[in-house]
């Protein structure tokens, strides 16, 4: 008897130990992936003060949309979960170069999980998708 209290002892520890790990290890993913997005947009922005606009032809400009598809639909991905939208608006300010603040994450935050545009688009059907397009335009304008 003593043996099984034991054994039952150990399995909840670690069963509760290997939660916490998971869930540290989506906090971290979740910050990179906002940190990732940001950087994006801080690149997209400063393509934009420069040339006057973005565009799909340019290859830079084309890895940081794409970039911040993906990120977006992880994000929607992980919309039910409060602690991966903390950690993903922590990383947008982390890796926006002072261009992010907290409210303007929160904003960039709320206005990928309330848009469509982000939905079934990648580097292949980028150029027929003026939706997703104006939509990261959208959050430039939320930068400083």
């Amino acid at each position: 008897m003593k043996r099984i209290s034991v054994f039952l002892i150990c399995f909840a520890t670690l069963a509760i130990s290997s939660c916490s790990l998971l869930s540290g290890a989506a906090s971290t993913t979740a910050g990179s992936t906002g940190s990732s997005a940001a950087r994006s947009l801080v690149g997209l922005y400063n393509s934009r003060q420069t040339n006057g606009s973005i565009s799909i032809t340019n290859s830079n400009d084309l890895a940081n949309i794409l970039n911040v598809i993906t990120a977006a639909q992880q994000l929607k991905a992980n919309s039910s979960d409060a602690q991966y939208k903390t950690n993903f608006i922590a990383g947008l300010v982390n890796g926006g170069s002072g261009m992010i603040t907290s409210a303007s994450a929160t904003n960039i935050v709320n206005s990928i999980l309330g848009s469509t545009a982000f939905s079934n688009v990648n580097a292949t059907n980028i150029a027929q998708k003026a939706e997703t397009v104006s939509a990261i335009i959208t959050l430039l304008n939320m930068l400083k």
